[in-house]
């Protein structure tokens, strides 16, 4: 998920299993989907609760489960990307 802080979009990156926020430019959204530039193909991003999540904070990856996120992204309580996606640690609890 794209958020604004201060006027700037940003996604929140998953690296090394710790959120990342990001500077990103939005282009637009179509039907739930964004369109940025800055982001790196294959990044693993936080679909749902970036915005509460604090830089650093520990994730961790679970494995996608049917009707969620669309691949590359992570949710709180799981999500789906290749491989798995990450979720806020202790979300879902």
């Amino acid at each position: 998920a794209v958020v604004s802080v201060l006027g700037r979009d940003r996604v929140v990156r998953v690296e090394g299993g710790r959120a990342r926020p990001l500077e990103v430019e939005l282009l637009g959204e179509h039907d739930g989907q964004a369109f940025v530039v800055g982001l790196p193909p294959g990044s693993v991003v936080v679909a749902r609760g970036a915005g509460t999540l604090a830089p650093d904070a520990p994730v961790r990856v679970e494995p996608a489960s049917p009707g969620a996120a669309p691949s590359g992204a992570a949710a709180p309580g799981g999500a789906a990307a290749p491989g798995g996606a990450p979720a806020p640690s202790g979300a879902g609890r």
